[in-house]
């Protein structure tokens, strides 16, 4: 009789061990396909970046398409102090190659660009015996570059352009 119980006893463990491996392969699916699952907490911040990154990509728009043009010197001196330093660069190396300062500004090759910021703004060219002195009149100050001393300063302004 004992013969009899042992085969079906080891059925039994077989299939009690294989039911136990398909359990455990079971909860390992599930656990794998829970991880999957990002957790209400990284929904939530994925919502949040997502939202932030839109927000900044609309508010940046119109500065991204904006044409990419020179800076205007009247609303920035630091522009307006390198405009008047390369305008003065330019009168040295005519004074260089010349031997002479130019009488007028006429006389120098400038860019399309410096040469329409010229037409467009009164900048004042004076001879001070061996020196010039540059002077531009923007909105609410005066510019002002010193050959002698390489400097551009800006002053206020009483009269309004």
């Amino acid at each position: 009789m004992s013969e009899q119980h042992t085969p079906q006893g080891l059925h039994a463990l077989i299939d009690g061990a294989g039911a136990s491996v398909q359990r455990q392969q079971d909860e390992a699916l599930a656990a794998a396909a829970s991880q999957a699952r990002p957790s209400p907490t990284k929904r939530v911040m994925a919502v949040a970046l997502l939202t932030a990154f839109v927000a900044i990509a609309v508010l940046q728009v119109p500065r991204i398409l904006e044409p990419l043009g020179n800076p205007d010197p009247t609303q920035d001196d630091a522009v307006a102090a390198a405009d008047l330093d390369h305008l003065a660069s330019l009168i040295e190396a005519h004074q260089r190659a010349q031997g002479r300062y130019p009488a007028t500004l006429d006389q120098l090759q400038l860019s399309p660009e410096l040469a329409s910021l010229i037409a467009a703004h009164k900048i004042d060219y004076r001879l001070t015996g061996q020196s010039f002195r540059l002077e531009w009149a923007l909105p609410g100050r005066v510019a002002t570059h010193d050959a002698d001393s390489g400097a551009t300063l800006f002053a206020k302004s009483t009269t309004t352009h």
